[in-house]
């Protein structure tokens, strides 16, 4: 069999799987397309067969069975679970096809110039009736009245992964939450809910400040501790002025305990966004608590922020390993007073992740007392967990531990321990 043939077959044969292994899904999906029936000629070897087919979005459906065969390969389905096999006669060697099972998600979301555009960009193709349903994207201020955000029309691109959303018009500097939910893959696996935060954008109609009527004082949102010891990231709710951001006398770190050594913060750095300060500082102690004060920070109203204290855990530093051999955690972080996030360096065995019984969570002074951990969860992309727990107090120091976790590769994480305040 030629080269250039084997790679058609297979093109066609997994296009042709996903039809056949979804029967459920068929009926919802016909709704949303139009198939052309027996639009075109089938030629094998540059000779015309019979065999039917269907033309959908510019791709070419047919039976993989009957294409099999009239290649001289055997044909095999199981049903149970779900692989189509195809073994060629010649050389007995079986090409094995799973059904596609992985559920899309957003890799990006991002407000436009205009004031009244969000690109979201998903990691494949989506299913464009549900892509383009507006009742699945809900959007609104992340603080103050919480104002809704009206989603006026979802389109998506010629390529199936970037949904472009029109919306009522956005506050510029503002933060706004969005949530997504109930979008499809062409496969037909529903997304996971996901919500995620932008900055709203104004209108390239007005480049002019913003008016003076913007009272609003901006405010920290988080403070963390970077690996690598050297770096802390200080993420703002508004677009910041960047001569007082980058001002490195408005940030004063030093250690919460004992001889509450000072860190010199050696420069500051504002991102393209306008929202998050990246500071360099001298090294930091791992475990140890640091205490950070900032002020006279201004947005680009001129509003200035109330002075702000809060605390962080110090990193660090640590050389990742690209060797798949061995399995180490990058961070572990909460994200809220009741859920822990702990991404790893490789992909996970979901059972030994989702065991609560390889977590530990105790306060590391006093009583230290443990923290129950309800749940584990491991995400998509099998390599981050959330941990849902019982309610843990802010500004106190707990004591993580983590072991006996195994990836996919069947590596088995060393005792893991760090400190994690809950900010």
């Amino acid at each position: 069999m030629k080269q250039g043939v084997k790679g058609f077959i297979i093109g066609v044969i997994i296009t042709s799987l996903i039809m056949m292994s979804m029967p459920v899904l068929a009926d919802s999906l016909e709704k949303d397309v139009k198939a052309i029936y027996n639009a075109v000629s089938i030629l094998i070897n540059g000779k015309k067969v019979q065999m039917e087919n269907i033309t959908i979005n510019n791709q070419i459906y047919v039976p993989a069975k009957d294409l099999s065969e009239k290649l001289g390969s055997t044909f095999e389905w199981n049903k149970k679970t779900n692989i189509v096999s195809i073994n060629d006669k010649k050389t007995a060697k079986p090409v094995v096809l799973k059904a596609d099972k992985t559920k899309p998600y957003v890799l990006k979301i991002e407000a436009k110039t205009g004031g009244t555009t969000i690109e979201v960009t998903f990691n494949e193709k989506l299913n464009a009736a549900t892509a383009k349903n507006i009742s699945n994207y809900v959007i609104h201020e992340r603080y103050g009245a919480k104002t809704a955000l009206t989603v006026l029309s979802a389109k998506l691109d010629a390529a199936g992964t970037k949904v472009i959303l029109t919306t009522s018009g956005q506050k510029e500097a503002t933060l706004y939450m969005a949530n997504i939910s109930n979008v499809k893959d062409l496969a037909g696996n529903i997304m996971d809910s996901y919500s995620n935060t932008f900055i709203g954008m104004r209108s390239t109609a007005s480049p002019n400040p913003p008016e003076v009527s913007d009272k609003t004082k901006p405010s920290v949102i988080k403070v963390e501790a970077k690996t690598g010891g050297t770096t802390v990231e200080v993420t703002f709710d508004k677009i910041m002025d960047k001569a007082a951001a980058e001002n490195v006398a408005n940030y004063v770190i030093k250690e919460r305990y004992g001889a509450k050594t000072a860190l010199n913060v050696l420069a500051a750095k504002l991102d393209a966004a306008g929202t998050k300060v990246t500071l360099s500082t001298s090294g930091q102690k791992a475990a140890t608590l640091y205490d950070i004060s900032i002020s006279n920070v201004k947005d680009l109203a001129g509003n200035i922020m109330n002075s702000y204290s809060n605390t962080f855990i110090g990193m660090s530093s640590s050389a990742s390993s690209d060797s798949p051999e061995i399995l180490t955690i990058k961070s572990a972080t909460f994200t809220s007073n009741t859920t822990i996030e702990v991404v790893f360096s490789n992909k996970l065995d979901k059972a030994s992740a989702e065991s609560t019984g390889h977590y530990q969570l105790n306060k590391k002074y006093g009583t230290r007392d443990e923290v129950q951990i309800k749940s584990a969860v491991l995400d998509s992309t099998l390599e981050k967990v959330t941990l849902t727990l019982a309610p843990v107090e802010r500004g106190v120091l707990y004591n993580f531990d983590c072991s006996g976790i195994n990836d996919i590769y069947g590596n088995t994480l060393n005792s893991y321990n760090t400190s994690l305040v809950n900010m």
